[in-house]
């Protein structure tokens, strides 16, 4: 057993979570509860709660605040699993629609823009057009992918744990593009 009663580490590694504790059956009881309460808080449009893993849908097309941290997230999973004398915290986010709507939206602007002044423009709304999409998408990932940690580790840290230790990133950091199933880092 690596800690007292009542003492957690915390490790962090990309995508993941190690929490280090004296009790892990009742830390993960508690990880599960505080996810989905504060997920729920959210609005998603749907959350599931099974098991040792909460998943849900959000994305773009709800009633909510732009603000919301799951505006530009489609849809995610967060599993809790034992570890090592701990529990194990790993996510899972996809950015589909996000990615979806703004190369629909690119795209729609592009066409217009060669209808009204000639393939002439295709050029310069090609261009443009890539820049506005490598914007709309890359500053929304930009900001969801630290915000969507924060909060996993804030609800970790709510959860019970108190010592918090970061460990270097193994893989050089840094996430793919969201065409893939999930915010998974780079190798």
């Amino acid at each position: 057993m690596c800690c007292g009663k009542n003492e957690m580490k915390l490790l962090e590694n990309n995508n993941q979570f190690i929490v280090k504790a004296g009790s892990a059956v009742a830390l993960a009881d508690r990880l599960i509860e505080t996810f989905g309460r504060e997920l729920r808080r959210l609005s998603p449009s749907e959350l599931n709660v099974s098991g040792g893993t909460v998943s849900f849908r959000a994305g773009v097309f709800r009633l909510v605040s732009n603000w919301n941290l799951l505006v530009p997230i489609s849809r995610g999973e967060i599993v809790v699993a034992p570890a090592n004398d701990g529990v194990s915290v790993r996510y899972t986010i996809s950015f589909r629609q996000l990615v979806t709507v703004a190369t629909i939206m690119i795209v729609i602007m592009m066409v217009m823009i060669c209808s009204s002044e000639g393939s002439q423009a295709l050029p310069l709304a090609v261009f443009g057009g890539s820049i506005m999409w490598l914007w709309l998408v890359g500053m929304n990932l930009a900001i969801a992918i630290p915000r969507f940690r924060r909060f996993v580790r804030k609800c970790v840290e709510s959860a019970g744990a108190t010592e918090i230790k970061q460990i270097a990133e193994q893989q050089g950091g840094g996430y793919s593009l969201p065409t893939a199933r999930s915010a998974q880092p780079t190798p």
